[in-house]
């Protein structure tokens, strides 16, 4: 796969929170191994989730969004 050149997933883990009173669900992902990693597996996960996503560094933006 594209994204397997910049990093691979056996160091990577994750945690679920469902916030009380508002439902919202937080996924966190880490232990990339850098910001590349992470921006292409971001790409990766939201286009699996069918969801539209902007990454980053299309925007010139170094936050989080």
């Amino acid at each position: 796969m594209w994204y397997m050149d910049y990093f691979d997933l056996k160091d990577v883990e994750s945690i679920c929170y469902i916030e009380a009173g508002t439902n919202n669900v937080i996924l966190k992902f880490y232990g990339f191994n850098n910001s590349k990693a992470s921006e292409r597996f971001s790409v990766h996960a939201m286009k699996r989730l069918d969801f539209d996503y902007i990454p980053n560094d299309e925007h010139g933006n170094s936050t989080v969004h």
